[in-house]
């Protein structure tokens, strides 16, 4: 080799090779260095055992510094841009974007019209020396630390469960993205998409097509809103997803009213055909177009308080007394008779969810409400964030909250609390016999030898 010492490759190349080693050196233990003409020792091409460097001199960086080309010398296969430190395949021009707020390392296609897109594979190995789930290719997102315990964001194509026993693609294969909520917690997978196309959000194992979980003190919601300019968030059921023409049952919110609706439309687009059939208001008022069925319930009820605070036994009657019921003695008229709770076919009064004196109200129940004005936000184009007044505004009405109401307190709703009963006050209703009736009650069939069905009207 030391006869090459010195030598010219091709005057065309303006190089020449210098071999640093004895006449009996092997070429893969060498030192070879090619070095610009007049550049001394300031190497362009290091190879070494372990190393391969290249580096043009100082202060003649390029934008195509480096580039492997085909046999028609187009668009380079890959190019390295070291003015601009970042490296373009298929491309001269890498950070298409033109990203500013970070830089942009690797650029993959031109974006010309060629017939494909820019794709990048990545072949996972095909032993399972690494356990668990191998098989398939990885992109993994790490932070300024370089650490595999700090990644900031991961999303990564994995094989499931792959033992070595098969090839990788006789196994299933799952999508995982993975975030940080702060600086100070390990990254966890956020979004999981199995191999069969179920979707979990908060959850690794979804079980149905989309399955969403609340993290710790929080819940599973989804948001569902409007565009720029939109009154209505919608959520749209199709009998036929390949038939535009078909009916469509659909909710949304209406953002203007506060409504929730139940509709259906024959038109894709919501320009013909639309009606509502139901209407949930705010306040909690069912409105419905059509009737309302009880297959097996037959009767109305409401809850009463009673007179004394304790229980009262079902099918018993009762009376009224200064607002208040007890059981009917022989001789009093009874307006209606106690029912086990998810048996009459109306029940008013039952206070589900809250006490019931939690708004204020006027002295004919109507709810109060304060006025406000709520300003839609845009998307503020400096920070990326929607917290820019749009100056679009509507009007609010929030209910008014009682003063006296107790939010720490906890509430249990009438159909637990012995102090409240159902009454069945009109319909069909069994009645325990030897009980005292109203006149105007007509005896309907004997039930057993201890109840008789009564009409109550």
């Amino acid at each position: 080799m030391a006869d090459l010492e010195g030598k010219t490759i091709a005057s065309t190349y303006r190089s020449i090779l210098n071999v640093g080693t004895a006449d009996n050196a092997e070429l893969h233990a060498t030192t070879l260095k090619i070095i610009e003409d007049g550049a001394g020792n300031d190497s362009s091409l290091y190879l070494a055992q372990q190393k391969v460097k290249i580096q043009p001199p100082s202060g003649t960086d390029s934008t195509t510094m480096f580039q492997i080309l085909d046999a028609d010398g187009g668009t380079p296969i890959f190019n390295i841009d070291s003015t601009n430190e970042n490296v373009g395949i298929g491309t001269t021009t890498p950070n298409k974007s033109e990203n500013t707020s970070t830089d942009t390392i690797l650029t993959v296609g031109d974006g010309a019209a060629k017939g494909y897109e820019g794709i990048i594979e990545l072949v996972g190995h095909g032993d399972d020396d690494a356990g668990g789930d191998v098989g398939l290719g990885a992109i993994q997102f790490i932070d300024m630390s370089n650490s595999a315990t700090n990644h900031k964001i991961t999303s990564m194509i994995t094989g499931e469960s792959w033992d070595g026993g098969s090839t990788p693609n006789e196994q299933g294969g799952k999508l995982e993205f993975w975030t940080k909520d702060e600086a100070s917690t390990p990254p966890s997978a956020k979004m999981t998409i199995l191999g069969d196309g179920k979707v979990g959000i908060g959850t690794g194992s979804p079980e149905s097509i989309l399955e969403v979980h609340g993290s710790s003190g929080s819940s599973g919601a989804i948001r569902v809103a409007g565009g720029e300019g939109a009154t209505d968030a919608m959520i749209e059921f199709a009998e036929d997803d390949g038939d535009t023409g078909s009916m469509k049952w659909v909710n949304f919110l209406n953002a203007g009213s506060d409504h929730l609706y139940w509709a259906q439309v024959t038109n894709s687009d919501w320009t013909t055909g639309k009606d509502n059939e139901m209407r949930l208001s705010s306040s909690g008022v069912l409105d419905t177009e059509g009737a309302m069925n009880a297959s097996q319930t037959i009767d109305y009820a409401e809850y009463f308080e009673t007179f004394d605070g304790k229980a009262i036994a079902k099918g018993i009657t009762v009376i009224l007394v200064d607002g208040k019921i007890k059981p009917a003695q022989d001789g009093e008229t009874p307006i209606g008779v106690i029912r086990p709770p998810a048996t009459s076919a109306i029940v008013a009064g039952g206070q589900v969810f809250h006490w019931q004196g939690k708004y204020l109200r006027n002295d004919y129940g109507e709810v109060q409400y304060d006025e406000r004005i709520y300003t839609y936000m845009e998307t503020d184009s400096v920070t990326g964030k929607k917290d820019k007044p749009s100056g679009k505004t509507k009007k609010m009405y929030d209910r008014k909250i009682n003063p006296d109401f107790d939010e720490s307190k906890e509430y249990v709703e009438r159909e637990f609390r012995d102090e409240w009963q159902i009454v069945g006050l009109l319909g069909q209703v069994p009645i325990n016999k030897g009980q005292p009736v109203a006149s105007s009650w007509i005896k309907m069939s004997e039930v057993s030898d201890s109840i008789d069905m009564y009409f109550i009207k």
